[in-house]
């Protein structure tokens, strides 16, 4: 898998914050689609595969905790996507809120490039090809 194959799923009300994620990413070569709530990224995730989801974690019409559970009861392979909480939040109450719901892991708001990019290359394995 290339980068340009590497699908990530951006889950941000902020409309700023989507544009940054999706030039800074997008300049790294992967391929970004951005939704601005948890419902859409749900509806996104069913019909589309990704490779990994940022998903913040406070957003309108459905958030990112209650999304994420909604994700983590469809059938593979969306259940298993990785997701990556999105919060300015830095509580420990909040990080273990998020594992409970079933984020796979956590990124403080805001992010830089570097921290994005790690994320990306940890959870998305070049071996990990979508639908497998």
């Amino acid at each position: 898998m290339t980068y340009l194959d590497t699908r990530i799923l951006v889950a941000e009300d902020n409309i700023a914050l989507q544009f940054v994620m999706k030039k800074t990413l997008g300049r790294k070569g992967y391929n970004i689609i951005c939704v601005d709530n948890g419902l859409k990224a749900l509806n996104y995730l069913i019909e589309n595969p990704v490779n990994l989801i940022f998903m913040d974690v406070s957003m309108p019409v459905m958030d990112g905790l209650t999304s994420t559970r909604e994700i983590r009861r469809l059938q593979k392979p969306c259940a298993i996507v990785p997701i990556i909480a999105l919060t300015a939040h830095h509580l420990k109450e909040q990080r273990a809120e998020c594992f409970a719901a079933g984020m796979d892991d956590f990124l403080e708001k805001p992010a830089n490039a570097m921290q994005l990019v790690e994320k990306i290359k940890y959870w998305v394995a070049p071996s990990n090809d979508i639908g497998e």
